[in-house]
């Protein structure tokens, strides 16, 4: 089973161009991120232990579908504390009918947005930095509304917990620029 390790921050409009550049000479070109995502949970009756979080994501420029499973957030196990956040996850493409999949399992419709932005990879470690819009009634781009001006930087990466200390390294070469929180 694999983990995901990631750290997010954000950075004002203000400063985006510098981290852009300082992105692009560490990685290369980015490439664009759009895509809308809603979150389910399991009904209050049927919780048991640890809550689980089940996403599906309709990336737009490439027209798939993905659902994604994902534990909860662990920053530490034991006496183990980690540089970045940890939690398992499950990923799986799937069909456009996702969302009335997650209805038939009798999963609640928990809330929805979009991203856009930009995604830069160095080795397995993405840097995403975007934007998050509320999405209105009808899921039409006319209906969205910008949560907040700042762009949401998240470094990440996909594997085991030995991954966290690439994603902790990566970020701290984004810093001062962005401060990163667990």
């Amino acid at each position: 089973m694999s983990v995901l390790c990631s750290l997010r921050g954000a950075i004002t409009p203000t400063d985006i161009e510098k981290l852009t550049v300082r992105l692009k000479s560490l990685c290369g070109q980015g490439a664009d991120v759009d895509y809308h995502e809603r979150a389910y949970i399991q009904p209050k009756a049927t919780r048991t232990g640890a809550t689980v979080n089940l996403r599906t994501q309709h990336h737009y420029k490439s027209n798939e579908f993905q659902l994604n499973l994902l534990g909860p957030v662990r920053v530490g196990d034991d006496d183990i504390k980690y540089d970045a956040s940890v939690q398992t996850i499950i990923e799986t493409k799937t069909g456009e009918n996702v969302a009335e999949f997650m209805d038939a399992l009798g999963l609640q419709f928990s809330h929805e947005f979009r991203r856009t932005g930009v995604k830069y990879m160095y080795g397995d470690v993405e840097t995403s930095v975007t934007r998050v819009y509320k999405v209105g009634t009808g899921n039409t781009t006319s209906s969205e509304e910008l949560i907040d001006e700042n762009f949401i930087v998240e470094v990440s990466s996909v594997g085991t917990r030995e991954k966290v200390k690439e994603v902790r390294h990566f970020a701290d070469q984004l810093q001062p620029l962005v401060t990163f929180q667990l």
